[in-house]
């Protein structure tokens, strides 16, 4: 779905990342169940979580928070939700975030969903 808006507006497709990134993805998920907030549980900064999971040699880092009622939002909804956010949109289409991961996590009926977006040096 990222992808498909991606092309629209004329920006290159994530790549495929790594086990390492979709395991930083789901502890933000997990993280942000706790406390929504686009720090770590422990105040520091997202960009910790790459070295807590073993991801080196990275430039550029963002990331895209939802919550939503797990049974009645779609992935699609909540890729629109992002979308009609300018900040957030403005993540999802930057052509500089080379690879996407995507979090879940839920609780009490609620979805927590994290976009985390990253580009490596070369």
């Amino acid at each position: 779905m990222s992808n498909l808006e991606r092309e629209k507006e004329g920006v290159w497709p994530f790549l495929e990342g790594d086990e390492k990134f979709n395991r930083a993805a789901n502890i933000r998920a997990r993280e942000i169940v706790r406390r929504f907030e686009h720090k770590r549980l422990d105040g520091k900064n997202i960009n910790t979580v790459f070295s807590d999971v073993g991801i080196g040699n990275w430039k550029v880092v963002a990331e895209n928070l939802a919550s939503n009622s797990a049974r009645v939002h779609s992935p699609q909804d909540t890729v629109n939700q992002w979308l009609n956010s300018e900040g957030h949109r403005i993540a999802l289409l930057h052509p500089d975030y080379q690879y996407m991961a995507v979090g879940y996590a839920e609780k009490n009926g609620r979805a927590y969903i994290v976009q985390l977006f990253i580009s490596y040096f070369d």
